[in-house]
């Protein structure tokens, strides 16, 4: 690829292909490990420093990036006593080895010194410029009968929250209002038919968080053109800047607060109801045209395809190069404070 450099030493960037959450294993399925979580990452490190010592310290690691496939806060737990871990969780991100790094994660942490959301896998992976056109086409022309889909766990809540609220209002309903795919145990996993029919079907997809803020669902409702439904920023607006324009997601998504709908009375089936047709149709075009933006092409897809449109891969490339070009200028510059600037985290179209 013309993109890369054979010697390490004329690369603006450094990709580090390390399987972090494959590394991760040992300390999430052995509690016996829960104390050691503290040193994953460490091996890499060293390596890093031993095999490359003069790349890494050129630029303090601030053009050092990589993929981590899961949230940013399942290793980002803190170094200090041992009764602060968490089981299934590591200190990756708190490594000051690595702390310069750029880490590309499905979900990020409020503040993006060091990790930028990426969008989840989604159901689709085309291969093909026609095949992503079929797609799109199959999904303007879709027959919308159901109002409402929620795609997920089906459990009622002990507690009062927004899924208790979804679940509930959609067992009050008589009609076909709201439709609920229940993905409980994993049944959605290998079977992407299961909930991807129903939102080529529905005019709005429900996704409140879960037990992180941000979900899959997300992204195939945006491929299917089903609008989505967003109940806190912290969903999507305030993670994957580099993907979607966060100006815009009144022009693809509807938002309602959670604390208005658990307890403030409002409900989510109503509101949805009352928006007009012109307005669902005028979200859900504009919802299929960032459809590519968040897609992963399939590997070795034509060569039509990658010259036509940016995927999520694509766009996660640009972003962090655009990232480390802003950090390492202002350390050539001797003005660090321009290192935290948030000017790289969005695109605005």
């Amino acid at each position: 690829m013309g993109c890369l450099a054979a010697d390490p030493a004329d690369a603006d960037a450094v990709f580090v292909p390390y399987y972090a959450a494959l590394d991760a294993l040992p300390y999430v399925i052995d509690p016996a490990l829960l104390d050691a979580s503290g040193s994953h990452g460490a091996a890499l490190a060293e390596f890093l420093a031993r095999d490359s010592p003069r790349i890494l310290a050129r630029r303090h690691g601030h053009d050092h990036f990589l993929v981590v496939a899961g949230s940013a806060w399942d290793h980002a737990q803190p170094l200090g006593p041992q009764e602060s871990r968490l089981w299934g969780s590591t200190s990756l991100l708190r490594l000051p080895a690595l702390a310069n790094f750029t880490f590309l994660t499905l979900e990020s942490r409020a503040w993006a010194w060091q990790e930028h959301a990426i969008p989840h896998p989604t159901s689709f992976h085309p291969s093909t410029l026609p095949l992503l056109r079929g797609w799109l086409a199959r999904a303007r022309r879709s027959r919308r009968d159901t109002l409402v889909l929620f795609a997920g766990g089906a459990a009622r809540p002990s507690r009062p929250n927004i899924r208790g609220s979804i679940l509930a209002e959609c067992a009050n309903r008589t009609d076909a209002a709201c439709v609920v795919v229940d993905c409980s145990n994993g049944r959605c996993a290998r079977d992407p038919a299961r909930y991807m029919r129903p939102m080529l079907r529905a005019r709005f997809c429900l996704q409140p968080p879960g037990d992180t803020p941000t979900r899959r669902s997300t992204f195939d409702a945006v491929l299917a053109g089903c609008v989505p439904v967003f109940f806190e920023d912290l969903a999507a607006r305030r993670q994957y800047g580099w993907h979607l324009p966060p100006a815009r997601y009144d022009d693809f998504s509807v938002h309602m607060p959670k604390e208005a709908v658990v307890f403030g009375g409002v409900k989510i089936i109503s509101t949805l109801e009352a928006v007009p047709e012109h307005e669902v149709r005028r979200m859900r075009e504009r919802a299929l045209e960032y459809a590519p933006r968040v897609m992963y092409r399939r590997h070795g897809s034509s060569e039509e395809l990658k010259e036509a449109v940016k995927d999520a891969v694509d766009l996660a490339v640009d972003g962090v190069l655009r990232r480390i070009r802003c950090r390492t200028s202002a350390l050539e510059e001797g003005r660090p404070e321009r290192m935290y600037t948030q000017e790289d985290e969005s695109v605005e179209e």
